[in-house]
């Protein structure tokens, strides 16, 4: 994707699917995808990738990651592409355990807590990890035409905000036990910037508001790294580590 200026407009252009030019205030988007692209395509990119930099531009703290709603309330895993997120969030939502949003997590300040808000009953996985969760690769569609990953529909879904309660970056490292330990100082500051959806990095109410949802989480106390097993005969494992400790006070 490259972004762009078309007066005061924002243009992002996705070379296999097409252009959104977004208004300064993101209230309004105008889609030209290219002849032949399906809808489910255009859709994919809007849902995942363009409404998260509007929703930021417009003042909301946007993460790219995934997020269920445990007991103890909402856990969310960040980390890059590939590390495990969606594949975590899949797993925990066939144990039972609502899913809240896998790609974009969208979080609230209420009360003097962060609210993770609810996106869309769905999960975005490679083949190998719809295996894992006990799916049949061919029975689920394609998110894109052209790519490998398919979307999983979550039969449990959380329909309204849940208070947070823990918040794992996955460090990608494949360790031989589940490793958890507490995230405290400017790291956390930094991790969150680089996991965030922003619009116009350099405009200053946009960058405020980066950091201001940055800081916020940074302050619960509630961020730790979190790295697991790279072995899919050991999830069950992992997600029963995340469970045991997302409880602990």
């Amino acid at each position: 994707m490259t972004r762009s200026r078309q007066g005061e407009s924002y243009v992002l252009t996705y070379s296999d699917v097409g252009s959104f030019t977004i208004a300064p205030n993101g209230d309004q988007i105008t889609c030209q995808p290219h002849p032949g692209v399906p809808d489910k395509t255009v859709r994919q990119i809007l849902l995942d990738q363009v409404l998260p930099l509007i929703l930021s531009r417009q003042g909301a703290y946007v993460f790219h990651g995934s997020a269920v709603a445990l007991p103890s309330g909402a856990a969310v895993f960040l980390g890059k592409s590939g590390q495990g997120k969606s594949t975590l969030a899949g797993f925990l939502a066939r144990e039972q355990f609502p899913l809240l949003a896998d790609d974009c997590i969208v979080l609230t300040p209420q009360n003097g807590r962060l609210f993770v808000q609810p996106a869309y009953p769905g999960v975005r996985l490679w083949g190998d990890s719809l295996q894992c969760l006990g799916a049949t690769e061919n029975d689920h569609p394609l998110v894109r035409e052209g790519r490998t990953k398919r979307r999983l529909t979550t039969p449990q879904f959380a329909h309204e905000p849940v208070p947070l309660r823990r918040f794992y970056f996955l460090t990608g490292a494949s360790t031989p036990d589940v490793e958890i330990g507490k995230l405290e100082g400017a790291g956390i500051v930094r991790q969150m910037l680089e996991s965030q959806f922003v619009l116009d990095p350099f405009d200053e109410r946009e960058l405020k508001t980066s950091f201001a949802g940055a800081t916020a989480v940074a302050r619960t106390g509630l961020c730790y790294h979190l790295s697991i097993p790279r072995d899919f005969s050991r999830l069950a494992e992992s997600a029963g580590r995340i469970l045991q400790h997302a409880a602990t006070p």
